[in-house]
């Protein structure tokens, strides 16, 4: 019985030396100076910002999954579109788009800088 009432206090010791340890450095992290914090952030979305550019998507010519990665349309919706065009013919214009079935005014203005028809 004494061993296992040993093994259980080291147990024990080692999770609290573990907790404190991570306590410590939780409190040292606050003491980074608040520009370095930011200053990390802003290179961050300085490099979003310029490496993400909308691609471009025809809608004359695109299949189902490259339409289905436009925000709001997913795999039903872009197969209405790829539908749509086959029963229709070529959209004359992107704004064209709103005329397939389920796809509205709100799905049209949060893609239209993604859309093109040329």
């Amino acid at each position: 019985m004494k061993k296992n009432t040993n093994i259980e206090r080291f147990i024990v010791a080692i999770g609290l030396i573990f907790t404190v340890a991570i306590l410590i450095l939780n409190i040292f992290v606050d003491f980074i100076p608040h520009t370095l914090k930011t200053e990390n952030v802003s290179r961050t979305e300085t490099v979003t910002q310029t490496t993400t550019a909308p691609k471009k998507i025809n809608i004359n010519t695109a299949d189902a999954p490259l339409l289905a990665e436009l925000d709001l349309i997913g795999d039903f919706k872009a197969k209405k579109i790829v539908e749509y065009r086959r029963t229709h013919g070529k959209f004359e214009s992107i704004e064209d788009i709103t005329n397939v079935p389920g796809i509205g005014q709100k799905i049209f203005e949060t893609n239209k800088s993604r859309l093109t028809v040329k």
